[in-house]
């Protein structure tokens, strides 16, 4: 376990799958922890190279078709490198993180370095993340993070702009139909969610443990998860670059060349401390 702290503020990191499993900022506790030790159900996932669910673990890329494993029903779900022990790279001034790790899978095309910065203040949390195909091959990708934000018993969003709802054909996959969506009810925290949207902007999450600022790097889209894990006192707000079963649909994939590089990040700053009713 590796621990970075500034002020009161502090982070837990996990080196399997690098994961977040604590985090709090200056008097808030931001993230529900997992009540059963799976990365998934608590904390903050790290998932790559690919987030959200691949159809029955299985996609076709450049002529050649891979296989996944099944660790959702029929289907793969949230990447393969939150089995992977991740090397931690340096630590600066006990503030800032770094961990690193390759991939080598045989349902992945190439070879695919990742590093993580964390990086925490007395107000506000960030991390980056750098993919980097060191392999001989093109390679599809998606990267995500599942945090659970602590919020009580109430909670609601406020942002600018439109959010863009991806509408699933069945439950779980993207139809490549959407629709524009009002996520500003006061009402969203009674909500079932479990859907996939589409947002350039910065989000508000104001709710009974404060106003949270989410900022996003080059991830447009994010699921926003309500259900059985997140409880009653919690929600998941996931920033993705692409969407649910990308490696199939090719809704935001990315591809990486032999030696190309990609960067996406995400950001919190806690903008009000006080504990109380929304």
């Amino acid at each position: 376990m590796l621990e970075i702290y500034s002020g009161n503020s502090r982070a837990d990191i996990d080196t399997l799958g690098a994961y977040l499993s604590s985090l709090r900022i200056g008097s808030v506790e931001v993230l529900k922890e997992s009540k059963d030790g799976h990365q998934t159900h608590g904390g903050c996932a790290v998932l790559s190279p690919f987030a959200n669910r691949i159809r029955k673990a299985e996609y076709t890329f450049e002529g050649v078709k891979y296989s996944l494993p099944k660790n959702s029903g029929e289907h793969s779900i949230h990447g393969l490198l939150r089995d992977y022990r991740w090397n931690i790279e340096k630590s600066v001034n006990n503030k800032v993180a770094v961990l690193s790790s390759v991939l080598k899978h045989p349902g992945y095309p190439s070879e695919l370095y990742s590093k993580l910065t964390y990086s925490i203040s007395e107000d506000s949390f960030s991390v980056g993340y750098l993919a980097f195909n060191t392999g001989s091959a093109n390679c599809p990708l998606l990267i995500g993070f599942h945090p659970y934000f602590l919020t009580g018993n109430k909670w609601k969003l406020d942002y600018r702009g439109n959010i863009i709802k991806l509408l699933y054909r069945d439950q779980f996959f993207p139809s490549g139909e959407t629709e524009t969506a009002d996520l500003k009810s006061e009402d969203l925290h009674i909500s079932a969610l479990d859907n996939c949207f589409r947002f350039d902007g910065d989000l508000r999450l104001i709710s009974d443990n404060g106003t949270l600022l989410i900022r996003r790097s080059n991830m447009p889209y994010l699921v926003i998860y309500n259900g059985t894990f997140a409880g009653n006192d919690s929600v998941a707000i996931e920033p993705m670059t692409g969407a649910p079963d990308a490696f199939n649909n090719g809704i935001g994939l990315l591809r990486l060349r032999p030696g190309e590089s990609f960067s996406c990040g995400f950001g919190i700053t806690v903008e009000q401390e006080i504990i109380g009713s929304l």
